[in-house]
């Protein structure tokens, strides 16, 4: 069940961003700030040849996924870069006159705005998700529904998560 921000905005999923000295109990910390439906899910990725015992739910793939880990384990690149490769398929599936499944309201409002901010937003989505959660901070989401308004929030997002020094862990939830 998602979460709606009083501006009316539906929360889906999240990144939080923990301090790396609570990384051992993460779980117990999440549950304070979120119910039992809260979930890690493995949307991200790791560096090449980061240890896996640092991750959170890593999934041995190549690249390794995982639902979080210290940020100086991920590849926050290349999950961006993922979630571009991905969106520019779902580009060319919904530019065609009829394609098998229709995009959702969000999805058509971003498509409507244009291809590069479409593929924008699903780019920088993927790391940051519907909204950052900052456990020693105010929680960051889009000021309003709006396309423009989303796409500056993941811009700002993504500009925190990278500036986090290498021992903050960042999680990614569904809600």
């Amino acid at each position: 069940m998602p979460i709606t921000t009083a501006d009316g905005l539906a929360v889906r999923s999240a990144t939080c961003c923990v301090p790396g000295d609570f990384t051992d109990d993460w779980p117990a910390l999440l549950a304070v700030l979120f119910d039992e439906d809260m979930r890690a899910v493995p949307r991200l990725l790791a560096r090449p040849g980061a240890s896996t015992d640092a991750l959170i739910e890593p999934i041995p793939t190549q690249p390794v996924r995982c639902a979080g880990g210290p940020v100086g384990l991920l590849n926050l690149d290349a999950i961006r870069a993922h979630g571009y490769r991905d969106a520019l398929a779902r580009y060319q599936a919904w530019s065609n006159p009829h394609p098998a499944d229709r995009p959702g309201p969000v999805q058509q409002a971003l498509l409507d705005a244009g291809k590069e901010a479409f593929l924008t937003h699903q780019a920088l989505h993927r790391l940051v998700g519907d909204a950052v959660i900052i456990v020693d901070g105010p929680p960051l989401y889009p000021a309003n529904t709006s396309p423009l308004a989303r796409l500056e929030f993941l811009h700002v997002a993504n500009e925190l998560l990278q500036a986090l020094p290498a021992d903050h862990v960042v999680i990614a939830v569904t809600v």
